[in-house]
């Protein structure tokens, strides 16, 4: 799909819904889009990357931090 008609097709389902919450997320992004915060992530999310960057920091093997890694994109 062109980057017109992606951006057509995103426009109209804006101007249809009334979900507020994702109006909200949305609107935060693109507010934010420029600052290191602007990607909409849960709390378990953020310390699970805090986590896994001072393990791959300590020298955990890359093989075990993938394992971790596969498993919690999993659940």
């Amino acid at each position: 799909m062109e980057t017109t008609e992606l951006r057509k097709s995103i426009v109209q389902r804006v101007l249809l819904t009334d979900d507020q919450p994702l109006l909200n997320h949305l609107h935060l992004y693109l507010n934010n889009n420029h600052h290191q915060e602007s990607h909409l992530s849960s709390e378990v999310d953020k310390s699970q990357v805090s986590d896994s960057h001072a393990a791959y920091l300590a020298g955990i093997p890359n093989e075990v931090l993938f394992y971790q890694q596969v498993n919690w994109i999993s659940e």
